[in-house]
């Protein structure tokens, strides 16, 4: 952000700094055979490598077909990267994929690895502390250019619709 933005104040450019991105890997598995729709998080205690999992059923009229869909825990994406594995996503939860899927091996067509270098804010302890001097700064400052995205709200698209509705808010509360 500094680089496209030049003109920081310092404690801005200091704060962008620290925005942290982590990379999570995903998985998508075409299966043969439909499904009804899943969803199911999943907390470190679960002792898998699968953070979110998916049924997603098919749609044949708009040509969609059934899949699952499985996102890495933070240590599987840092082993994903540091064991070269981001593109075989797909054995890093294989074994958590048979267990939530028992006919998985029967009913894939085929799979997509998914890695996305920069994607979801990384939160760090003084994180919201450091978020909510920023934007209070940005409320205070009358510039036509105000910051929003997920970082400063929560992760994906939720927070980055929060937080750019946040700033519409104060662009038009100060006629700008």
């Amino acid at each position: 952000m500094n680089a496209l933005v030049p003109g920081l104040a310092p404690e801005d450019r200091d704060f962008m700094a620290r925005v942290r991105d982590n990379p999570p890997g995903m998985v998508h598995v075409r299966l043969n055979r439909q499904v009804a729709a899943r969803m199911d998080f999943f907390t470190d205690r679960a002792g898998g490598a699968i953070a979110t999992y998916q049924k997603i059923p098919g749609n044949e009229a708009q040509g969609s077909h059934p899949q699952l869909y499985a996102q890495l825990i933070p240590e599987a994406n840092r082993r994903a990267r540091d064991e070269g594995m981001t593109d075989r996503i797909h054995e890093i939860v294989a074994k958590d994929l048979r267990r939530l899927y028992p006919t998985l091996d029967a009913d894939r067509v085929d799979d997509h690895n998914q890695w996305v270098a920069r994607m979801l804010p990384e939160f760090y302890p003084g994180c919201a502390a450091e978020v909510r001097r920023f934007l209070d700064r940005q409320a205070a400052s009358r510039g036509r250019l105000h910051f929003c995205c997920d970082y400063l709200a929560q992760a994906l698209v939720t927070g980055a619709a929060a937080s750019g509705k946040a700033a519409a808010g104060r662009l038009v509360a100060q006629g700008a």
